[in-house]
């Protein structure tokens, strides 16, 4: 304010009630400005300070509610509680062997380098120190022109390492002569590697348009060189039998041509004739000598079988024997109930 300026009745502000802080910093802020003080900047600034004590939430009666601090629109959890490592199924992720004992202990917190698990861990250190030698310093570790030093004496070091800022603890001590060796602790924050997820299952990329279109267009070449391609038979109300499996052998129908051909090739009893040529006559005599009449003693030979095929009897054992193979062949039921070879 220039002094040269003659002096007026300075602006006289609505006095301050108790507990207006607002009001009573307009009201100095009038005395200190004097005449030339621009009354449009002071109802500006009027303005401005009473936005601030103003709150926009209410009372369950209607009236103002006090206002208890700096107005956020940052959402507060509904659980604030800090995630521990006990929170956490640590099995589900490929953890680093040697620090993975400590994620059970860590917390989630921010870092520099953002939010991260954080551990305490015990550091240890170790020196020896002289039960005399008051006032006297020493290098500290890594510095060798004092410009950083250690007490010598035992009582003056520990007085320097425990009630400093590293908040160094005593672990051991062990005298030795006119010396002693000491062993500090304390407790100090790492910050653990981020945890990986366990992949359980292999992970396969996206096929691209073309290889697609290439595969579509190899499945349409196949299709279209089959020359012979099945209908698909309608499906009925009923459901299908078991698929039995082809065993190789076709069964010969009475009245087919296989059947008359068979029947013609039977002898006069109705039975296959025997082969006749050199290697089956060369056998024969090559057996004869060991050949034996066929027991007879306590034998009951069963009456012969009319068979209706060959209209003709049959050996009842013979018969029965292919009467199984020809349901074997014709009843798939019958088929199954067979042993088999395994």
């Amino acid at each position: 304010m220039d002094p040269t300026t003659p002096q007026t009745e300075p602006i006289e502000p609505k006095a301050a009630t108790e507990g207006e802080p607002a009001q009573t910093a307009l009201e100095k802020l009038s005395k200190i400005a004097g005449p030339n003080f621009d009354q449009s900047q002071m109802d500006e600034l009027k303005r401005k300070l009473a936005k601030l004590g103003k709150s926009d939430k209410t009372t369950s009666s209607g009236s103002e509610a006090p206002v208890d601090g700096p107005k956020t629109d940052v959402p507060q959890p509904e659980n604030a509680r800090t995630l521990t490592g006990r929170d956490v199924d640590w099995s589900e992720y490929n953890l680093d062997y040697n620090v993975a004992h400590l994620y059970k202990q860590a917390v989630y917190r921010d870092t520099p380098q953002g939010p991260k698990w954080v551990a305490m861990v015990t550091d240890f250190m170790s020196t020896q120190r002289d039960f005399r030698n008051h006032g006297k310093r020493v290098n500290a570790p890594g510095s060798t022109d004092k410009t950083e030093t250690e007490a010598l004496n035992l009582g003056e070091y520990l007085n320097d390492m425990c009630n400093g800022r590293e908040t160094w603890k005593i672990a051991a001590v062990m005298p030795a002569g006119m010396q002693c060796g000491v062993l500090l602790e304390r407790q100090i924050p790492i910050i653990l590697p981020d945890p990986q997820p366990l992949k359980k299952s292999e992970e396969v990329e996206v096929p691209t348009d073309q290889a697609l279109q290439a595969t579509e267009d190899a499945a349409l070449a196949f299709m279209a060189g089959q020359k012979e391609v099945d209908n698909e038979a309608p499906v009925g109300d009923y459901p299908s039998a078991a698929p039995t499996e082809d065993i190789g052998l076709t069964p010969i129908v009475a009245g087919s041509i296989e059947h008359a051909a068979a029947v013609e090739s039977l002898d006069e009893s109705g039975a296959v004739p025997a082969r006749a040529g050199q290697i089956v006559a060369h056998a024969l005599e090559v057996a004869a000598p060991l050949t034996t009449a066929a027991p007879t003693a306590g034998v009951v030979q069963p009456e012969a079988v009319h068979n209706p095929v060959i209209k003709a009897p049959v050996p009842a054992a013979g018969y029965s024997a292919a009467a199984d193979v020809l349901r074997a062949l014709s009843d798939p039921s019958f088929r199954s109930s067979l042993p088999t070879e395994e």
